[in-house]
């Protein structure tokens, strides 16, 4: 619940990706779109725990310990631009890693579900929501290098 109460304290909801991603965010959601990758392939092969694991370590390790902590300053201090990059990455990875995690946890996610992200949703639970799938990024030139895959 704290990660997504931090997302929606100062987050702006936008439904469409900004013009102009930071860097950070671009690579943030080439992970992302990996990880969501590496899941629905580990379902479809029924190795859930598998999909479990490899969420939940993405979830602590690079989404809390890792891009909330970057992305901080930048949703109190950054510019406009900053801002809405941080916002719309933030909103995009923590309704991603929910839907992966609803099978596992249903009760917790559905709440934040309703609580976070109804409002903003077109579907009434999360549990009836689409499979995620990767979002549309275009990795600038130097962005594969830091990208860990």
């Amino acid at each position: 619940m704290n990660a997504s109460n931090f997302v929606f304290m100062k987050m702006k909801y936008q439904k469409k990706q900004p013009a102009k991603l930071i860097q950070t965010d671009r690579v943030f959601l080439h992970e992302l779109n990996n990880l969501i990758e590496l899941a629905t392939e580990a379902f479809e092969e029924y190795n859930y725990s598998k999909a479990l694991a490899e969420t939940q370590n993405f979830f602590w390790k690079n989404f809390t310990d890792n891009y909330i902590e970057i992305v901080k300053d930048r949703i109190y201090n950054g510019t406009d631009e900053e801002k809405a990059s941080a916002s719309y990455t933030l909103y995009q990875s923590l309704l991603t890693i929910l839907k992966l995690m609803a099978p596992f946890t249903p009760y917790i996610t559905e709440e934040i579900y309703q609580e976070k992200f109804k409002q903003f949703e077109k579907t009434e639970s999360i549990h009836i929501s689409d499979w995620p799938k990767p979002i549309s990024i275009a990795l600038h030139k130097n962005d594969d290098k830091i990208c860990s895959t």
